[in-house]
């Protein structure tokens, strides 16, 4: 049987929820964008921390 080509974590990550507000309601808010991608790379940092 061929491996998956992802693996789910199951885990818990901890993040801020000024960071996945913003990226999870207000991506489009042009007054915000300038503060999207430093959240983004916050989130992903935490992810990949996670990561066995």
């Amino acid at each position: 049987m061929p491996e998956p080509a992802a693996t789910l974590c199951t885990g818990t990550v901890t993040v801020s929820w000024a960071d996945l507000d913003l990226v999870m309601n207000h991506a489009g808010n042009p007054q915000r964008i300038a503060e999207y991608p430093a959240a983004c790379q916050r989130i992903r940092d935490a992810l990949a921390r996670e990561q066995p």
